[in-house]
């Protein structure tokens, strides 16, 4: 059974919606009214697409936000570096939108700390919500 939940970056004013269930679940979730209303302007790219990936980030360029979609929850090693590729995605795209740079040779802790906050969000199996499709 799907299932989501949104990760709320207050100091950012971003929202980071994570979605564990299959890519046709997903795409049928985000039809119905129950899908986060910051997704308007991505929603026909997301419909559109065929994506077969173990996992995915979308962006919305418009407004910050953004989704990290996953086929499980992940428990595994494996599946929990292709969660943490996910949040690194998101992290890159938070922040560069709102234009916190990222240096070369330097420590870069507002990624690092936000890095670690989105992994810790998902991987807690607290909170999210049920989807019936």
């Amino acid at each position: 059974m799907a299932k989501y939940k949104c990760i709320r970056i207050e100091l950012y004013k971003r929202d980071i919606t994570v979605f564990i269930g299959s890519h046709e679940e997903f795409k049928e979730w985000i039809k119905t009214n129950d899908c986060p209303k910051t997704w308007n302007n991505i929603i026909t790219q997301i419909l559109e697409s065929d994506d077969n990936a173990e996992a995915s980030y979308w962006n919305n360029a418009i407004n910050g936000n953004g989704i990290i979609e996953l086929h499980y929850h992940p428990k595994s090693p494996k599946e929990i570096a292709i969660a943490a590729h996910e949040c690194l995605h998101a992290t890159m795209r938070v922040l560069s939108f709102i234009g916190i740079p990222c240096f070369e040779n330097e420590a870069n802790e507002p990624y690092t700390y936000l890095l670690e906050y989105i992994l810790e969000q998902v991987l807690d199996f607290n909170n999210y919500k049920l989807i019936n499709i």
